[in-house]
């Protein structure tokens, strides 16, 4: 036992003792210890996973802890009973010390196992090195969990083979066994996450299979505002990220002992699981397949970006997490059946609780599921044994189940939110009459009477009277659980939406239909091996309406003026800060009161959070900045001339089909910049352009800035951004180096390229090339300048020496770039480019003028000041973040 246990729990028990003291806080404490036993021990869970998640003690702390605090109990209990009976506040803190320890070391040995498995073969260790090159690697492995099939976010490949040309890609959980090091192969351990393009689900959980790929390192985050994948990582319990090139069985004799009673039943659930999404995919349609498929089953990967974000804007997320409609709608369904069926009460529950069962490993056993199965199953056990539930109680152990069977994710925004809306539904939702005052049980009397006066009126009266009741209730849930996730869903998805209040009341009732015929089309197909697919066509066609009319709703109010705003997140600190005056406000004010002050703390807080979140990062006086997201191969550079003029230099990168660019949004957000006054195209490449289409529909773009005739190309991929400025409305103008004049870019900035002409050539011989003159010094951006358009820059004026210059074409060592580069002769050369801008040769070329060179695929972004002196602060994000 250490010294640190022994001293935690002595502080422990004189704050106990102290606290005993107060005869009216005793009996406050007791009053609703006895009311929700539960409700302690779940917070004391959660603050021991956090503590551990924080500080990362020693585990021998957290064990002394539990060991110190579990004596004592046990001495007070088995010796001194009237000392437990006298001082229950003791026992309630001893209890609360030894949970805390408890959960404490379990989300400690949870970890520690993944990191003794990374760690415990050499191979591994010898062979991934950190580096940005990919590592070649063949292992031998189980499929350990069901396949996931997702959309791809690379386009297709000229000249690629059928698997390579797919649009969907597979992602496979590997159970290592051995690795090839050298002619042999060499046992292992550890799990991967493989990720091979196609569709590759019929490997099955407990297939031995044998891996043929390159493994990505995953470092830190690379942009401000990134999320650090390695957390991520270490809560999936993954060690390594392969992309496979090839996936085949693996030798008979390769394969160890493996689990068979848990792989039999993910074998079962993976083929269920397949033959949901076949089912659902060839009846609902391609086209509303994929949203019944995330309703429905949980398989949110197949939705495309812009449906995601209708849901997001429009508050109606959870409706890709499979949750407690869900499983109600199932286990009432269940009910209806067994009632037919004249089933016994024991029955019924018994019925319900296996199908329950069934439907949560069906959808992946996901947290939000899991919870809302905790909560249902002490309904029905209750009803069972004939008790009054607690929904407190029943939420408090949902929360302990979580927090032991998946300490990582307690914390996870999916997990969060939906504690807080059940919290919040909880709460606001009509009291029973048990345990109400008596002016309060006078009112429920008296609006009963209102209900028998209701009964004497006719019945389209008392229809539309029940019907206006129904809704404005639903308005007051739906408003009450809205303000109590904004700050959540604020801080994670950067948009505040109160457009949901109406939208989720509308699709109340299209959701409820949609998921009971979807759920009818999946147990059709199963019933029927999914050879008579006919059987499904009715529930699949109602299904498919419904979604319809629901998708064409939410395009309606995702189009609503005003309805949502795209901002930067506030500080964390504020976020705790909301909640912690929401505990203040339950616990220190009346109940008839709490609405009021929650409505003035509401405002306050999101007046205040409003202003933090958009204050635009400071920027000393006089000085240029430029910041060089790391976008891979591809372009994208933040400029600043004052703390509220921000511009854009190319916004796209290579492979983004789905038209999101998180990174470059990320960084702005974490600018605090809601607003773009320029965005600057340098040519027609995808790679430069792509990421137009998202930042519209998150930021005020003042004004696109492209070359003479890009617009007017045939190029298939320009038309989402011919499609983005007719639908937002952004006014176009084009820049050349003979006519290029603009009240929104600074006068120091002059366009030395492309002539109003187009040149006879390649789109990226006619690159808008910049020129900014600032301290003396010179700022290039050329774009992916090549020739014949390198011999018109060459024949320019030489720039100020000494400054900045973006490399050409990504870093290419090709292109004259060299020239380039002595024409400019500056101090610092930074290189916008992926892997191929990473290699040796690259920095070689372009350290040969003697300037310095910095490159985002190795340095993350990298962020340029030149001061008004002319003096240069370059930095980059991993390895010194600003």
């Amino acid at each position: 036992m250490t010294r640190g246990g022994v001293r935690a729990t002595r502080i422990a028990l004189t704050l106990a003792e102290t606290i005993d003291r107060s005869a009216f806080t005793k009996q406050w404490w007791l009053d609703r210890w006895c009311r929700w036993p539960l409700l302690p021990i779940a917070m004391a869970a959660l603050f021991g996973v956090w503590c551990d998640a924080i500080w990362q003690p020693a585990w021998e702390f957290s064990a002394a802890a539990l060991a110190t605090s579990g004596l004592i109990l046990t001495f007070l209990f088995c010796r001194h009973r009237t000392i437990a009976q006298s001082r229950p506040i003791t026992i309630l803190a001893l209890t609360i010390v030894l949970v805390a320890s408890l959960f404490a070391w379990r989300h400690h040995v949870s970890f520690e196992f993944q990191t003794t498995a990374a760690s415990s073969s050499p191979t591994i260790d010898a062979n991934v090195t950190n580096t940005l090159e990919h590592q070649p690697i063949i292992f031998r492995g189980v499929v350990d969990s069901v396949p996931r099939l997702k959309r791809t976010a690379f386009p297709n490949r000229v000249g690629a083979t059928e698997d390579e040309s797919s649009p969907y890609e597979t992602i496979l959980r590997i159970r290592m066994q051995s690795r090839r090091h050298e002619l042999s192969f060499l046992e292992t351990r550890g799990t991967a996450m493989v990720i091979i393009r196609g569709d590759c689900t019929h490997w099955q959980p407990g297939d031995g299979v044998e891996i043929l790929g390159n493994e990505s390192h995953v470092s830190g985050p690379s942009n401000p505002g990134q999320t650090d994948l390695r957390q991520w990582m270490s809560r999936e319990r993954l060690d390594h990220i392969v992309y496979a090139s090839t996936v085949r069985r693996a030798p008979a004799d390769a394969i160890g002992q493996l689990d068979s009673v848990r792989l039999m039943g993910l074998r079962l659930f993976a083929s269920f699981s397949r033959s949901g999404r076949h089912v659902l995919l060839e009846t609902v349609g391609t086209e509303h397949g994929p949203l019944a498929l995330a309703l429905i089953l949980g398989q949110r990967d197949l939705l495309q970006p812009d449906v995601r974000d209708r849901l997001l804007v429009t508050g109606t997320a959870h409706l890709l997490s499979v949750s407690g409609l869900h499983l109600a709608i199932v286990l009432g369904l269940v009910r209806l059946i067994t009632s037919l069926l004249d089933c016994s009460q024991t029955a019924q529950i018994i019925g319900m609780l296996a199908i329950g069962i069934f439907y949560v490993a069906l959808t992946g056993g996901r947290p939000p599921v899991i919870r809302a199965a905790v909560l249902i199953a002490t309904l029905l056990l209750a009803w069972w044994v004939g008790r009054v539930n607690q929904p407190v109680n029943s939420l408090s152990l949902a929360a302990i189940v979580l927090a032991w069977l998946m300490p990582g994710e307690v914390f996870s925004i999916g997990i969060l939110l939906s504690f807080v809306a059940v919290a919040t539904l909880l709460t606001t939702s009509p009291q029973n009459p048990r345990g109400k005052t008596a002016a309060a049980l006078a009112i429920s009397l008296e609006s009963r009477f209102d209900e028998i006066e209701l009964q004497s009126r006719g019945r389209w009266y008392r229809w539309a009277s029940w019907c206006s009741r129904g809704v404005i209730a639903s308005l007051w849930l739906s408003c009450s659980v809205t303000a109590m996730t904004l700050p959540l869903v604020w801080h994670q998805f950067h948009v505040v939406s109160w457009i949901s209040v109406f939208v989720n009341v509308i699709l109340s009732a299209l959701m409820i239909a949609a998921l009971t015929t979807g759920i009818a089309t999946v147990v059709i197909g199963w019933l029927t091996g999914g050879v008579i697919a006919s059987f499904a066509t009715v529930p699949a066609t109602l299904c498919r309406w419904t979604l319809q009319t629901m998708d064409q709703i939410l395009i309606v109010f995702e189009n609503m003026s005003y309805g949502h705003v795209w901002l930067p997140s506030p500080p964390t600190v504020w976020i705790v800060a909301f909640y912690l005056g929401v505990l203040a406000i339950v616990a220190l004010t009346h109940r008839e009161k709490r609405r009021f002050w929650f409505i003035g703390w509401l405002a306050l807080w999101t007046s205040i959070g409003v202003v933090m979140a958009t204050r635009v990062s400071p920027l000393p006086a006089g000085t240029l900045e430029a910041t060089f997201v790391d976008v891979g191969h591809g372009t994208a550079v933040i400029m600043r001339t004052k703390p509220d003029a921000v511009w854009l230099y190319d916004c796209g990168s290579m492979g983004n089909a789905t038209g999101r660019r998180r990174d470059i949004e990320e960084t702005l957000w974490s600018m605090g910049v809601t607003r773009l006054h320029t965005v600057c195209l340098s040519h027609a490449d995808a790679d430069h352009f792509n990421g137009l289409p998202s930042l519209a529909r998150r930021f005020r773009i003042d004004q696109v800035v492209t070359p003479p005739g890009m617009l007017s190309e045939t190029e298939p991929a320009l038309d989402m951004i011919r499609q983005t400025i007719n639908r937002y409305h952004l006014p176009v103008k084009t820049a050349s180096c003979t006519e290029f004049t603009d009240e929104l870019i600074p006068s120091e900035v002059s366009v030395i390229h492309p002539p109003a002409q187009r040149l006879v050539g390649s789109d990226n011989a006619n690159s808008i090339v910049m020129r900014i003159d600032h301290g003396g010094r010179s700022f290039i951006l050329p774009g992916d300048l090549e020739p014949p358009g390198t011999e018109s820059v060459l024949n320019q004026d030489r720039p100020l020496p000494g400054g900045v210059l973006m490399a050409p074409h990504h870093g290419s060592t090709r292109m004259r770039a060299d020239e380039v580069l002595q024409w400019a002769r500056p101090a610092w050369t930074i290189v916008s480019g992926g892997r191929r801008a990473a290699q040796p040769k690259v920095r070689e070329m372009l350290s040969s003028a003697g300037g310095r060179v910095a490159i985002t695929a190795r340095q993350g972004a990298i962020r340029v000041r030149m001061d008004a002196d002319g003096n240069l602060d370059v930095r980059s994000w991993k390895d010194d973040p600003w």
